[in-house]
């Protein structure tokens, strides 16, 4: 197994501040090479319970990314559409609020400068998420004389169907994530009692234009190696958190909310499809400025960690593992 003190000395044969991020990357996934897939905990006993550390996996950080829904908010000329135009809320919002406000209206619409598929604000200031367990029904059949019964296996079905989740937020001084929710939800009541129609095209398929999906990835400690992924379909906000601006005399408080969603469909196999994971990749690709490449986390040139806004989340497959990382 590699060390900690091998790496080191791996590190210092290059030559120091010249090691490029592409150079540093691949040593990174040498490395993880090196450590290779002991199966004994799998195969064997371990008749002492002696705790083994390449067994141990240390804890999870989890990333959650929304798809943008393509509300008609804005027409062609990139200002609010007819229906919209004399609502206060909105003509206030976009014509009199700051490029926060403008660009959160955007992200809402994909035929916007809004230069990517994912609503990164919600990924940014979620606190965390815990998936629902995937449940398997079953029946009991074949009664005996003395009442015993076998019971029988079924399927996951229900569970992967028609759920809820909530997701506890910590928002910003722009407030953006409660305007965006709101936002959301506000266009998402107009469809619904006919103040407001979506484009012509999703009228004339059946699509909502107002659902998402959302991907869940939980990784190593590392921020890297991926243990867990799922995917959401047909995902909808269910509240507009009015009841986080509570105040109490003599207390300072600050906004945190808890966002209810619901969803119609969740995948059936999780980490067994990586195909979920390909999606990422593909709608990464959708940027304007295209996924070029994977960044270091870590600028050994000038000795700092490297960029930290990003434009889109990237999967990459190494030695049988999948890895995020980012571009």
């Amino acid at each position: 197994m590699a060390s900690y003190t091998s790496y080191g000395r791996r590190l210092e044969s290059v030559t120091g501040a010249k090691l490029s991020n592409s150079k540093f990357n691949s040593i990174i996934n040498e490395e993880a090479l090196l450590t290779g897939d002991n199966t004994d905990h799998i195969i064997k006993f371990n008749r002492f319970d002696i705790p083994e550390g390449f067994t141990y996996l240390n804890g999870l950080r989890g990333y959650l990314f929304f798809t943008r829904p393509d509300l008609n908010i804005l027409n062609g000329s990139g200002v609010l559409n007819d229906t919209l135009a004399n609502v206060a809320g909105y003509r206030e919002m976009f014509k009199n609020g700051s490029n926060v406000d403008r660009m959160i209206i955007k992200s809402l619409q994909q035929d916007t400068d809004f230069d990517s598929p994912y609503l990164p604000v919600l990924s940014n200031q979620i606190k965390g998420y815990t998936p629902e367990d995937q449940t398997l029904d079953s029946y009991e059949k074949g009664d005996t004389h003395h009442g015993s019964k076998i019971r029988y296996g079924k399927h996951s079905t229900v569970s992967r169907t028609s759920g809820s989740f909530s997701l506890s937020v910590e928002d910003t001084s722009f407030l953006s994530v409660y305007k965006l929710i709101s936002i959301w939800t506000d266009y998402i009541e107009r469809v619904f009692i006919g103040d407001t129609d979506p484009k012509e095209t999703y009228i004339k398929n059946g699509i909502l234009d107002y659902a998402v999906s959302v991907y869940y990835i939980a990784t190593k400690l590392d921020g890297a190696e991926i243990m867990y992924w799922e995917k959401q379909v047909g995902v909808i906000p269910k509240n507009r958190p009015d009841s986080a601006f509570g105040t109490t005399k003599g207390q300072v408080t600050s906004p945190e909310y808890s966002l209810q969603f619901e969803c119609s469909l969740k995948s059936r196999s999780s980490i067994l499809d990586p195909h979920v994971l390909s999606e990422i990749n593909t709608l990464s690709n959708t940027t304007k400025s295209k996924v070029s490449g994977a960044l270091s986390s870590y600028d050994l040139a000038k000795g700092k960690i490297g960029q930290i806004f990003v434009s889109a989340p990237m999967i990459e497959r190494l030695n049988n593992k999948f890895y995020l990382r980012w571009s």
